[in-house]
C-alpha cells in the first residue's frame, strides 16, 4: 500500500477529510500500513493511546472487563472507520480492542502529528468534536436501550439496524458477527440471547436457518421493538 492509498482513506474519513489536501499529503507520508491477523489484540484499556488507528478493512472488537471479570463487547467497528477509541485529543485507551477477520488491513498515524494538524484547521476541528458529539450519542442511546428494553426487544433492535431501513414486507439477514459476540455486544449471556431469539420466534413469527433470521414483516418487529424506546425505526444517527 502506498502513500496516495493513504491519502485516498484518510480522505473519506472525518475529521481528516476537513483537512486541506497538503495537510493530507503529510499525514500521508508520516504512517504505516500493516496487516493484523485474526485474533490479535491492538491494545489494552489504559495503554498509552500514542498512535491513531484507521481501520481499512476489516472488523475490530472493543471491549471493557467488568468488574466481576466479564468481558463487554462495547462496539463492533468495520472498515473504512477511524478508531475513536484511541483518543484522538491524548490520554489513554478506554477499552481494549481485538481484530475480527484475518488480513484486516490498519494505517497508523502519530498521535501527535495528527492533533497537531486537527487543531491548525478549525473546520478540522469541529469536524472532530461534531464526530465525538455523534459517538457519544451513539453510546447514550445503547444505555438506554439497555436500560429500558428487554433482552428480546434488544435483539430485535440489532435485527433491525442490520434491515438497514427497510420498512415493509418480509427480509432475510445474516448475523454478521458469531452469536456469542452478538450476545456480549447486546449485555446479555448467550444463553439469555439463545431464549430472546426463541421469544422473537414466537412472538413474531421469525424464522433462524444457521446465521440467517427471516423477519416476516419488518414494521411489526419495529412495533415490538421501540414501544419503549426514544428513537423510532429507522433510528436516525
Amino acid at each position: 500500500m502506498t502513500a496516495a492509498n493513504a491519502h485516498s482513506l484518510l480522505g473519506q474519513l472525518m475529521p481528516f477529510a476537513a483537512l486541506p489536501p497538503a495537510a493530507l499529503d503529510s499525514l500521508a507520508l508520516q504512517g504505516r500500513w500493516r496487516t493484523a491477523d485474526k485474533g490479535e489484540v491492538l491494545f489494552q484499556k489504559d495503554d498509552p493511546a500514542t498512535s491513531i488507528i484507521i481501520l481499512a478493512a476489516g472488523r475490530l472488537k472493543l471491549t471493557r472487563t467488568t468488574y466481576a471479570g466479564n468481558d463487554v463487547v462495547m462496539d463492533v467497528i468495520e472498515g473504512p472507520a477511524c478508531v475513536f477509541d484511541t483518543q484522538l485529543l491524548g490520554g489513554t485507551h478506554t477499552c481494549a480492542a481485538e481484530v475480527l477477520d484475518a488480513d484486516t488491513r490498519i494505517f497508523t498515524l502519530p498521535a501527535t502529528q495528527v492533533r497537531q494538524a486537527v487543531m491548525d484547521i478549525p473546520a478540522a476541528m469541529k469536524a472532530l468534536m461534531d464526530e465525538m458529539a455523534a459517538h457519544t450519542r451513539r453510546r447514550e442511546n445503547e444505555m438506554e436501550r439497555l436500560m429500558v428494553q428487554n433482552a428480546p426487544q434488544r435483539l430485535g433492535c440489532y435485527l433491525l439496524q442490520l434491515c438497514g431501513g427497510r420498512e415493509k414486507g418480509a427480509l432475510s439477514v445474516d448475523l454478521p458477527l458469531e452469536k456469542a459476540t452478538i450476545a456480549a455486544r447486546l449485555g446479555m449471556q448467550p444463553e439469555t440471547f439463545s431464549r430472546a431469539l426463541g421469544q422473537l420466534k414466537k412472538d413474531l413469527g421469525l424464522t433462524v436457518d444457521d446465521a440467517r433470521i427471516t423477519v416476516p414483516d419488518v414494521m411489526a418487529l419495529a412495533q415490538y421493538v421501540c414501544a419503549h424506546c426514544s428513537s423510532t425505526y429507522p433510528c436516525k444517527k
